[in-house]
């Protein structure tokens, strides 16, 4: 975290220290803002759409997850920045969805499963014909939307999978880093 701090002196001319300190205020929100845009825009632009050849491939680990989802859906692309007063910051980050998923140690969700790592247990059910003659249903994830049809038979499941570190956040961050004070530059006229 990087923190710049003005400190004002002296009543120089017409302006008083309370106007200089509102306009320093309002410029250091501004340009946080600025930066918390910058990062958003190059974590979204790291997370590419896989080609038709490699649809439903993962990416390789170390390197951004890919964005399956579509246009105008919740998904890790749906990044969202905001200035938070109480810790003077901006707080960049995807949207948090599909918190069904649940690790050994506490429920997560798909962003903290790709940037960091983890292990997770994840629920699958499939429906069960009624006729012998019928195969069963494929194995569904369930999540807290999935509903079950009445008048139909499931069973349920439990797999453990493993997800590699896929981070997008981190490196956004540390590339757009070197940009935050040159933002600061002439921010006030």
């Amino acid at each position: 975290m990087m923190r710049i701090t003005f400190a004002i002196k002296q009543n120089v001319g017409f302006f008083t220290p309370e106007l200089i300190e509102r306009a320093l205020n309002k410029a250091r929100i501004l340009r946080l803002r600025d930066a918390g845009a910058f990062v958003r825009t190059k974590a979204s632009q790291s997370m590419k759409r896989p080609s038709k050849k490699r649809k439903g491939e993962a990416s390789a680990p170390g390197s951004p997850p890919n964005a399956h989802n579509a246009k105008g859906t919740s998904g890790l692309k749906t990044i969202r920045f905001q200035y938070d007063p109480q810790s003077d910051s901006v707080l960049v980050g995807p949207l948090k969805f599909n918190s069904s998923v649940v690790g050994f140690e506490a429920s997560t969700t798909v962003p903290a499963l790709h940037e960091y790592g983890e292990t997770a247990i994840i629920t699958e059910r499939r429906w069960i014909p009624l006729k012998s003659w019928q195969r069963p249903g494929p194995w569904r994830r369930v999540n807290s939307k999935t509903k079950k049809k009445p008048g139909t038979r499931y069973e349920s499941r439990t797999r453990t999978a493993k997800y590699p570190a896929r981070p997008f956040m981190a490196p956004a961050l540390a590339a757009e880093a070197p940009k935050f004070p040159d933002l600061f530059g002439n921010s006030i006229k």
